[in-house]
């Protein structure tokens, strides 16, 4: 008799049957919790993007609107501390300078935004078209979360 058997009155039987199925049970269980576990994570994480980006956007939206109107000052202080470490008030007036549609466009689309939750902060991309009488240039904001406040990290201008 091997150690899959067992002896019941005449004829051995075998166990191997049981042991498949409950194997094959837990592992259908293992399973079904970690696509729940899954997807509970990705649900928390698209909530979560979907409440921070609304903020991200209108950030953005008010950097370009001081720019427009002239305040460099207060669009200057919409930047994140890590972009003034790399980027004096000089230098960012130039960069403004070197890309005039950030101050003569007609009109903006919101083309993409991107959120995503980090810790207790947040980062978010903006991919805007600008539209100016020379033109269409796509604008890109990343945004990083600063003291409970969206600061722009990073500005591109294609």
């Amino acid at each position: 008799m091997s150690a899959g058997e067992s002896w019941e009155g005449g004829e051995p039987k075998s166990n191997t049957g049981k042991m498949l199925l409950i194997i094959g049970l837990v592992g259908c269980g293992g399973l079904v919790l970690v696509v729940a576990i899954c997807g509970g994570v990705g649900y928390w994480f698209y909530t979560k993007m979907q409440a921070e980006a609304p903020g991200a956007r209108a950030a953005a939206e008010a950097f370009l609107d001081d720019v427009k109107a002239n305040h460099i000052d207060a669009a200057y202080a919409r930047m994140s501390q890590q972009y003034h470490k790399t980027m004096t008030h000089a230098d960012f007036v130039n960069y403004l300078k070197a890309f005039p549609v950030l101050a003569s466009y007609t009109s903006r689309n919101v083309m993409m935004t991107v959120a995503m939750p980090i810790k207790d902060s947040g980062a978010a991309t903006i991919t805007m078209q600008l539209q100016s009488p020379k033109g269409m240039q796509m604008c890109t904001i990343t945004l990083i979360k600063e003291g409970g406040d969206w600061k722009i990290q990073q500005l591109q201008v294609q």
